[in-house]
């Protein structure tokens, strides 16, 4: 990649459509439904228990997604978070990780997800009134520019090294708040 470009998110990024439907035999403990997906968190920390809330979950709970996947929910959309454990999701969450070769380094897609151009332009694009919601195809088709490859490994470290300490000092102020 010589130059800037504008591309979709759909040119950068894919859905991962892989399901699971017998999660307690193959080992799946954890789901995560869209009240453990914080629109202010970068991370999904939260989650629940297959085996406990089988009945809870039913069978809308197919989605698997491995650690580092991109959790986004469909369903009252404001942001994604990046899975820290393999899990199931709901039909409502898109599973989505950054297309190899697209010129989208790792690490970037988050920070995307968060930005407050893509948060407009996702209002714009949500449809229903009581129950908003947004379609991949619609996400699909948000333009941006990806910059050279050097200038988002810059973006990159800049962007990680302010959310490792935003994380740094939630935790210190948690273990305050614990004693």
């Amino acid at each position: 990649m010589n130059k800037s470009k504008v591309v979709k998110l759909g040119d950068v990024v894919t859905v991962v459509n892989d399901n699971e439907y017998d999660p307690i035999k193959n080992g799946i403990t954890k789901y995560v439904a869209g009240r453990h997906i914080k629109s202010e968190k970068m991370y999904v920390e939260k989650f629940g228990d297959v085996n406990r809330d089988q009945e809870i979950i039913g069978s809308a709970f197919h989605k698997l997604f491995k650690k580092n996947h991109i959790l986004y929910k469909t369903r009252f959309p404001n942001s994604g978070a990046i899975a820290t454990f393999d899990g199931l999701c709901s039909n409502t969450t898109l599973v989505l990780k950054t297309k190899k070769d697209s010129g989208l380094i790792e690490g970037l897609l988050p920070f995307i997800l968060h930005w407050d151009r893509f948060e407009e332009y996702l209002i714009k694009k949500s449809v229903g009134s009581t129950n908003s919601y947004v379609r991949w195809r619609d996400l699909a088709d948000f333009t941006f520019i990806l910059p050279l490859e050097k200038e988002q490994l810059k973006i990159h470290d800049i962007f990680w090294s302010i959310q490792n300490s935003i994380d740094a000092l939630e935790n210190l102020i948690q273990k305050t708040k614990n004693h």
